[in-house]
């Protein structure tokens, strides 16, 4: 089944029309800035990312294949670009962290360990089984928040939050 798009006039009649990529850009350029600010949360980066949306936008176009509604495409298209910018972004400040940071290497497993439970001795025991259930059980976010009574954003943020103070305790132990 072919589905057309609310703005059905974008797709061409025959195969020597061109797309109007203008048109394109004017109906929906509010909506994928708006969504990627959602995402960002800061007006400068969503602006980038709008420009570079349309830029995939605009090469991937002629190969759309109408399966589908175009905005629904170019929605799909937005929200994986902001997740993966995003994703991107905090990859690259976990290992600009880890280079600034002179973490010794342990000298074998059973010293990671060690340190490691050292630790974990230091942190509230809510704290400990928030990070035993999501990292020696490998229970998902989702069985977590069931498991403890709390919203996935909740886990979410006290994992991170229990990760910090982790890191903060190893580096304050080896300054």
């Amino acid at each position: 089944m072919k589905y057309t798009s609310p703005a059905s006039n974008l797709q061409p009649a025959s195969s020597n029309e061109t797309y109007s990529f203008e048109k394109l850009y004017n109906t929906y350029v509010k909506q994928v800035y708006r969504q990627c600010l959602s995402f960002t949360k800061d007006s400068s980066q969503a602006q980038d990312f709008t420009h570079d949306i349309f830029l995939k936008i605009f090469t991937g176009l002629p190969n759309f294949q109408y399966r589908s509604a175009l905005s629904t495409w170019l929605f799909a298209v937005t929200r994986n670009h902001c997740i993966d910018q995003l994703h991107a972004a905090h990859r690259s400040a976990l290992s600009s962290l880890t280079e600034e940071v002179d973490c010794p290497e342990p000298e074998s497993e059973e010293e990671y360990f060690t340190r490691l439970q050292q630790l974990l001795n230091e942190l509230p025991l809510s704290e400990v089984q928030l990070l035993r259930c999501k990292y020696e059980e490998k229970q998902s976010i989702k069985e977590i928040a069931d498991r403890l009574g709390l919203k996935e954003s909740a886990v979410k943020m006290r994992l991170k939050r229990a990760k910090a103070k982790v890191l903060a305790l190893y580096l304050q132990k080896n300054q």
